[in-house]
């Protein structure tokens, strides 16, 4: 048997008060003359009641669900980008809302009937969120609800939240000029001229144009540009391969992901190469993978969670006019960078993590 639903007029009928004064009170209202000896009456016969106030009542009398809508193209099925979500849900968990979280697998078509589904149950704004960071075009009809646009960039009329890439760029250079390195930097992954392709976004662009601009900055000179038609460990295995047959020398790498690092490192070791004595690396993203190289690898931290984390504070703050918003990249600062002095500490502003 279904226990029936406790109700408003319960609470105020255990309180001794009218239904009235219990809905001001348990819907915060400040702006009343209830005392306080009587709001304590209604919080504690809703507690003893187990009172739940009814969301479909309470989104009548406020216009608020108490819900944000989450629509991703493959953000939940995608395992470095579903940090984006749990920053969502965090954030919106203190704030007492609920995330409701819904997958369109980049078809526009499915983008458009999960929007006026999920504006057909009035929440209260909209997270658009992305696995790749690239430009995109929202539907075009009118959203008439708070929303920002996560991981992607867009010409529209929407605030967009992106990692700072172009200052990760610079910081990855200058954790090499501050270890004393002035030549021979090999550029693993993408070439400065190479031809826009799929792995060309907008993260990645700003990126390469931070570490040329750090490299202008820290007058260092590059041996090699090693592109990369993916960046997986193999690809980055054979690019390092090929480059240290040729007997160029070289003091450092610079990766554009953990994973071309992985290989780097293997093609290091065939080679009788250690590092950081004989080569430094710096890489991006900060890949689980990245803690278990030996020695562990300095990295750019992706700062998803905390991308989730200001959609949500946007859109309940209703601060979603046009702005691109830039969140810090934090670097891990490992040891495979051979510090200049053997006692030298940390670059300022970077984080040191001692390995297990």
């Amino acid at each position: 048997m279904v226990e029936r639903r406790v109700t408003l007029a319960d609470v105020a009928r255990r309180a001794g008060l009218s239904t009235t004064t219990a809905s001001l009170v348990l819907n915060d209202r400040k702006d009343t003359r209830i005392s306080s000896e009587a709001a304590t009456r209604v919080r504690a016969a809703a507690a003893e009641l187990g009172y739940r106030p009814n969301p479909v009542a309470l989104m009548l009398s406020t216009s608020r669900s108490e819900t944000i809508g989450f629509i991703s193209d493959s953000v939940a099925t995608t395992r470095y980008a579903s940090a984006l979500i749990h920053g969502a849900l965090s954030e919106a968990l203190v704030r007492r809302h609920i995330l409701l979280i819904a997958e369109t697998g980049g078809d526009p078509a499915n983008e458009l009937e999960t929007l006026e589904s999920l504006l057909s149950r009035y929440v209260d704004g909209i997270i658009f969120a992305f696995e790749r960071s690239h430009e995109v075009e929202l539907p075009r009809q009118g959203i008439p609800v708070p929303h920002v646009v996560l991981n992607a960039s867009i010409s529209g009329l929407e605030a967009s939240i992106l990692p700072d890439e172009f200052t990760a760029g610079k910081d990855v250079v200058r954790i090499l000029g501050d270890a004393g390195i002035r030549n021979g930097v090999v550029l693993l992954g993408r070439q400065f001229n190479q031809v826009p392709d799929r792995l060309f976004t907008t993260t990645v662009r700003r990126r390469m144009e931070g570490i040329r601009v750090g490299l202008e900055l820290q007058g260092l000179t590059l041996a090699a540009e090693l592109g990369c038609t993916v960046w997986k460990p193999d690809a980055g295995y054979r690019a390092m391969t090929q480059f240290l047959s040729t007997g160029t020398p070289f003091e450092a790498i610079i990766c554009l992901n953990d994973r071309l690092a992985f290989g780097a490192y293997q093609a290091l070791a065939e080679y009788g190469l250690e590092v950081p004595r004989d080569v430094s690396i710096v890489s991006f993203d900060d890949d689980e993978i990245s803690q278990y190289l030996r020695p562990q690898l300095t990295s750019v931290a992706l700062p998803y969670e905390a991308m989730g984390v200001l959609a949500v504070e946007l859109i309940l703050s209703g601060r979603t006019q046009p702005f691109e918003h830039l969140v810090p990249m934090p670097v891990r600062f490992r040891g495979s960078v051979r510090p200049l002095f053997p006692s030298l500490n940390p670059p300022v502003g970077f984080e040191s993590i001692t390995e297990n």
